[in-house]
């Protein structure tokens, strides 16, 4: 059903979203039809899977959130429904001229979603864990993601 609402709303039939590039996907106003888009389980549209970076492994989404796929899913679907309602609502701009920082990102499950609302370039995250900054870096390759280190006084 989200294929054909995709179909119907964007005319992508499966080829003509160019990598890495998310206009095409900015009238999903819907968080929920947005949710099974970043994990990629889903038939069809090619394009569109092309486009979005892959999320790690479930053992890694697992290891760090707990949960892992669609069940993960809608736990940072909330998350990301709560921030972008907020911010829509006490922001005196819009998202495209916003930048976003993650501050503790881990690998980067809440930035995804921001993907086709703030531009790439201003997607931020860190994290104190170095051993994950280079997964987030691969689920999120257009966001800058840094490690940190964080010092005791």
């Amino acid at each position: 059903m989200a294929e054909r609402i995709l179909q119907r709303r964007t005319g992508v039939s499966g080829r003509c979203l160019p990598k890495g590039r998310y206009d095409a996907l900015k009238w999903i106003d819907d968080p929920y039809l947005w949710n099974v888009l970043p994990w990629k389980e889903y038939l069809g549209f090619k394009a569109i899977k092309a486009a979005i970076p892959d999320p790690p492994d479930a053992g890694t989404q697992k290891n760090w959130s707990g949960r892992s796929g669609m069940e993960l899913g809608a736990a940072v679907i909330e998350t990301y429904r709560l921030l972008h309602d907020k911010l829509r609502r006490h922001l005196d701009k819009p998202f495209e001229e916003c930048a976003m920082l993650d501050y503790g990102c881990r690998w980067g499950s809440v930035l995804r979603y921001f993907m086709k609302d703030v531009p790439l370039r201003n997607l931020h995250g860190c994290d104190p864990h170095k051993g994950i900054i280079q997964v987030a870096q691969r689920s999120n390759p257009h966001a800058d993601i840094v490690f940190i280190v964080l010092r005791k006084k």
